[in-house]
């Protein structure tokens, strides 16, 4: 049985000094039922983020998918071989990389190849120069890339423009930079950062659904003044830790750490949680791996960090295919939740990439999540309801164990603030400090009790670790205020020092 297949193509649109703007346009192909992570699926919805590059002298267009979850560039090549669900480009001539027609292309002689879970390339590792967008763009280029060129390929034979959080990769111990570590540290973007943003492709809004921001924040579609910072914890991608998953008003707490990956169609979750989290949601199985529930039901999914981060119910359903519908009828839906025999990784994909923007920081080795522009501001500032009946969503502390945690109440980030009590303490306190990471909304509150510091400067522009009241920006880097800083610098004119950088500082006259 064939199923739809969802591309969003990338167009580069905007190209500012120091950032590359490029939005998203869908395109439609057919595959078989099978996702990138071998559950069978009826009715597969897949969103690939995909756009154009242009390798080589003269340039040559290529098509390739922005990919969160991959390390390395690699294109087909003219001579490539392939077979799988997803083979067209080599088998029409189409999408291909001829390096005999490049002046500048120059093969290393050292050979690559990239597994994944369906699939894999191999080839040779190439260097040449590489533009962000078409041939006939006036994009960004870098003079001299490492990437690979397949000749042999499995599954997939569409392009791979890897987006990973470490800032080498390593095909067969050649040590090469990664594209977008390399165009930052040459000086093609301002910011060691890239945003992406996806919005919800419905009848009516199809062909410009998302953006990705090379360089820069998202301001016309993110929130940027409120973004959560995660620290990644290993090298291999953008991975971090999580407290748990809650399903309605169950809370399951795990240490498995997950991912934010932009090529992956479902919330992949391992087996044992999974089941839970059908079973709350009293999702029918229909086949292995696939289950439905009504489409017009609001399943409640969140993540949980040092706060809530709810799923948007719309993106965790998934319309049948029109075969299913016959069987299930026109009202129901899949879930989009897959369950996995392997343990050691949450994936969230398009359900959670759709919920909220997405920032990489491959400096701070971090990634930040914000609301979307319109979406509720407070909607995940509560602390956990542990069974607390006034916990207020604006004011609440982090697990309420205040015993009347209500709109008075300030709370903290544990609730042991002595004041924690039903007029609360205007400044809450973690472990009775004031405001860790400003869990309790009050933009002057401090880690030690400086009246104006906040650890990670969530909520004002004067927050610093340590620093002095009115400078340092943090250990996160602050939109507002260039100067960073970890620590309270004593000769820096007041400006936070350590490891803050300076960020498009105006030159004094």
């Amino acid at each position: 049985m064939w199923i739809k297949f969802v591309v969003f193509a990338l167009q580069l649109c905007v190209i500012n000094a120091g950032k590359v703007e490029v939005s998203i346009e869908e395109v439609e192909r057919k595959v078989p039922q099978s996702d990138a992570y071998g559950a069978t699926l009826t009715n597969h919805r897949n969103a690939i983020y995909m756009g154009n590059i242009a390798i080589g002298t003269p340039p040559q267009s290529i098509r390739a998918i922005f990919d969160t979850g991959s390390t390395v560039l690699w294109v087909p090549g003219v001579k490539c071989k392939a077979k799988g669900a997803l083979v067209n480009n080599c088998k029409q001539g189409s999408n291909l990389f001829n390096a005999a027609r490049s002046k500048t292309a120059a093969n290393t002689t050292y050979a690559f190849e990239e597994t994944y879970d369906q699939g894999k390339a191999k080839g040779h590792v190439f260097t040449d120069t590489l533009k962000f967008g078409a041939a006939d763009s006036q994009g960004p280029t870098l003079r001299r890339v490492h990437f690979g060129i397949a000749s042999d390929i499995e599954y997939s034979d569409d392009a791979i423009f890897g987006l990973p959080s470490r800032d080498v990769y390593n095909p067969n111990g050649n040590i090469h930079k990664s594209i977008f570590h390399q165009a930052f540290g040459e000086g093609l973007f301002n910011k060691p950062i890239f945003t992406i943003h996806m919005d919800r492709c419905n009848d009516t809004k199809c062909r410009k659904s998302g953006k990705i921001t090379f360089g820069d924040f998202d301001n016309e579609h993110c929130n940027t003044n409120d973004v959560h910072w995660v620290g990644v914890q290993n090298k291999q991608g953008w991975v971090f830790p999580i407290n748990g998953i809650q399903q309605g008003e169950q809370v399951l707490r795990t240490n498995i750490p997950a991912i934010s990956d932009t090529g992956t169609t479902n919330i992949v979750l391992p087996n044992s949680l999974c089941q839970q989290i059908v079973s709350g949601l009293k999702a029918k199985k229909i086949r292995d791996n696939t289950f439905t529930l009504p489409c017009n039901s609001t399943p409640s999914l969140s993540v949980l960090l040092d706060r809530r981060f709810t799923i948007d119910p719309k993106e965790l359903l998934v319309p049948l295919s029109a075969a299913d519908q016959k069987k299930q009828g026109k009202n129901v839906c899949r879930l989009a939740v897959t369950c996995s025999s392997k343990n050691d990784m949450i994936i969230l994909g398009e359900p959670w990439t759709r919920s909220y923007c997405q920032i990489h920081d491959i400096m701070y080795k971090r990634i930040g999540f914000s609301t979307t522009v319109g979406s509720n501001p407070n909607e995940n500032k509560q602390g956990n309801r542990n069974n607390q009946p006034f916990n207020n969503p604006n004011y609440g502390g982090y697990n309420g164990n205040g015993p009347y945690n209500n709109p008075y109440n300030y709370g903290g980030y544990n609730g042991k603030n002595p004041y924690n009590n039903p007029y609360g303490s205007p400044y809450g306190g973690y472990n009775g400090y004031n405001g860790y990471n400003g869990y309790n909304s009050n933009p002057y509150s401090g880690y030690n009790s400086y009246p104006y510091g906040g650890y990670s400067g969530y909520n004002s522009p004067y927050n610093g670790y340590n620093s002095n009241p009115y400078y340092g920006s943090g250990y996160q880097y602050n939109p507002y205020n260039p100067y960073g800083g970890y620590s309270y610098c004593p000769s820096c004119s007041g400006r936070g020092g350590g490891y803050g950088r300076y960020y498009d500082i105006p030159s004094k006259k």
